[in-house]
């Protein structure tokens, strides 16, 4: 009992000099930092250790504990900086109309979409505290009180914080049971996946509770059931056959576009007090792109952070490799090779022009088109896994053979086939046209990419993977937009 008093010690310090002593974060946090360092160095000390020992292990977990809460309060202040630019130019009010055409100018939908989903899809993007300082934000600029939206997106988050950013929650914290040969990592994400799919059901009847009382169900209950019990399924499927390194982020991304498929159905009958009301006839000043560009912009580049570049880097390890025109084995060792040469350079900055492009001609007032989009990247990732599993390598060491080795192959086969017919099935269902059209770019994309692996490299790598998952989005993107 006395070690847990003084364990959760440092942490009541906090919050009692906050609520109580009105004492701001800044000058509190350092008392409660002392104290913990204190108590590390003497009730908690590791066993065995001499004094200097047990401060050179809490020397290297203090510096760790600075610089992940340096993260937290880096991406909060981005945050609200992108937060107070929207408003100061205008493009707040683009924003929320355009927000406005998806939930039907229902509050309690924006709730939903907003508060719960996107958190959901930020965790499975960059985890460690991004869902919260992207989504309280906008919540409050859409008029929520802040409590409330710091509350609610903390629910959303709660919903999927097993996995984390990528999975890794997940993967690294099973891997003492996965090493000891007790469990597998599928299984671990798969039981996670059980118990918090059951947790989405519910979460959406809070979130509304919390927001607006229980007044706040009139009208709604069937969207709420809805939101949960897909939500849930979706959840559930992923991490019980796909694995947990695309369960939130496609949980999060499905959700949004279960959601605006159903309200199309099946309309809310909104009631007066839960309507969402602009101020007044403003006339817009910004596209529905350029007003949300800083948080594409976000999303854009926190999966590059988490993933440390490394499918951009396939890119350019492959370009300066083909501008070579060397034999097939001097290509592949100067994949190997990990200085950049200006080959490399030109195509990035190529690659990067052409999406500003692509994404600048978008129709973001079309929920439709918005739809596809996401269906294009987790389109262009069912490919490129269906690839690994079935394509032949070009070495047989590396981290793809890693992965290929270790892979389901038969039954991964079987599952991302059914999820690229599925998005295929989906896409043409939301616009025919421009849905066909994509689906045969990534198509004709697939088979190139196996035809000229197969015929400049004797099969694929991981660098070719990557380089592949950077153009087959980029490819189908463009012809959605022409």
């Amino acid at each position: 009992m006395l070690s847990f008093i003084l364990a959760i010690s440092p942490i009541v310090i906090v919050l009692v000099g906050i609520m109580a002593f009105r004492m701001s974060a800044y000058k509190i946090a350092p008392i409660a930092l002392i104290w913990g360092m204190f108590l590390a160095l003497t009730y908690f000390n590791i066993t065995g250790l001499t004094l200097r020992e047990n401060i050179v292990v809490l020397d290297a977990n203090v510096w760790k504990g600075i610089k992940e809460g340096f993260k937290i309060v880096v991406m909060v202040f981005g945050a609200f900086t992108i937060l107070n630019a929207l408003k100061d130019t205008g493009a707040m009010e683009d924003v929320k109309a355009a927000i406005t055409q998806v939930s039907g100018n229902d509050r309690r939908v924006q709730l939903i979409i907003i508060g719960i989903f996107f958190p959901i899809f930020l965790e499975g993007a960059a985890g460690a505290g991004a869902p919260a300082a992207l989504t309280a934000p906008f919540l409050t600029a859409l008029g929520f009180d802040p409590i409330i939206a710091i509350a609610v997106s903390l629910l959303g988050d709660c919903t999927c914080t097993s996995w984390g950013g990528a999975g890794l929650t997940t993967i690294n914290g099973g891997a003492a049971l996965v090493n000891a040969g007790v469990s597998t990592t599928a299984l671990n994400s798969a039981m996670v996946g059980r118990i918090n799919s059951l947790g989405l059901l519910i979460v959406p009847f809070i979130a509304v509770l919390i927001a607006f009382g229980p007044k706040g169900f009139r009208g709604i209950i069937h969207y709420l059931v809805f939101a949960g019990v897909s939500g849930g399924l979706v959840m559930f499927a992923l991490s019980n056959f796909i694995g947990p390194e695309i369960t939130s982020l496609g949980t999060g991304i499905i959700g949004i576009i279960l959601s605006i498929f159903f309200l199309k159905l099946v309309p809310i009958n909104t009631p007066k007090e839960f309507k969402y009301v602009s101020q007044g006839n403003i006339k817009r000043k910004y596209s529905a792109f350029q007003a949300l560009s800083p948080y594409i912009y976000m999303l854009v580049l926190i999966p590059l952070a988490v993933t440390g570049g490394i499918h951009l880097d396939g890119l350019l390890d492959v370009a300066d490799a083909l501008s070579s025109w060397k034999p097939r084995q001097e290509r592949l060792e100067i994949m190997k090779d990990s200085h950049c040469g200006a080959f490399a350079v030109i195509w990035c900055c190529a690659y990067f022009l052409a999406s500003f492009g692509v994404f600048s001609e978008m129709k973001t007032s079309s929920p439709s088109c918005m739809a596809q989009l996401l269906l294009i990247y987790m389109t262009a990732r069912a490919y490129s896994g269906l690839a690994l599993l079935t394509f032949p390598k070009a070495k047989n060491t590396g981290l793809l053979r890693t992965f290929s080795d270790r892979a389901m192959n038969d039954r991964g086969a079987r599952i991302l086939t059914g999820m690229l017919a599925s998005q295929t099935a989906l896409m043409i269902l939301m616009a025919p046209v421009r849905g066909l059209s994509c689906s045969l770019a990534g198509a004709a994309g697939f088979w190139l990419y196996r035809s000229l692996s197969e015929k400049t490299f004797g099969g694929i790598t991981g660098d070719l993977a990557g380089c592949f998952l950077c153009l087959e989005e980029l490819c189908m993107a463009a012809v959605m937009v022409l």
